[in-house]
């Protein structure tokens, strides 16, 4: 059975980018402290428009067959305020279509980020 595709985009190197809904509803938004799994939830408004037009496209150097996709985007928060916030949105490589495995906003970018490890910057 072929399990059931989220939504899927097209990042700026031409790649194909799914989303399985198992992922989303297992790991995005369940393996996460309640606030976070919000915010998760929250960012799945931004994280195709992130994936298709991304600040920063990178090589995990940790995992070569994972891409990450960094942007700074604003993202709504209590009071009828916004918050800015770095979107990290990580994929595996080593299968096509490429699948998301999980996203994360952070406060800052803290991830220390090579020159040569940058494969895509808008």
């Amino acid at each position: 059975m072929e399990e059931e595709i989220r939504w899927k985009v097209i990042d700026p190197l031409g790649n194909e980018v799914i989303l399985k809904e198992s992922t989303y509803q297992e790991h995005i938004k369940k393996d996460h402290q309640f606030s976070d799994a919000e915010y998760r939830q929250k960012a799945e408004i931004l994280a195709k428009s992130v994936i298709k037009n991304p600040q920063l496209l990178i090589v995990n150097r940790e995992k070569l067959n994972r891409h990450v996709y960094y942007k700074i985007v604003t993202i709504p928060c209590e009071n009828d305020r916004e918050s800015l916030k770095v979107i990290k949105i990580v994929a595996d490589t080593d299968r096509n279509p490429h699948e998301i495995v999980t996203w994360m906003l952070q406060s800052k970018l803290k991830d220390t980020i090579k020159k040569e490890w940058i494969i895509y910057a808008s």
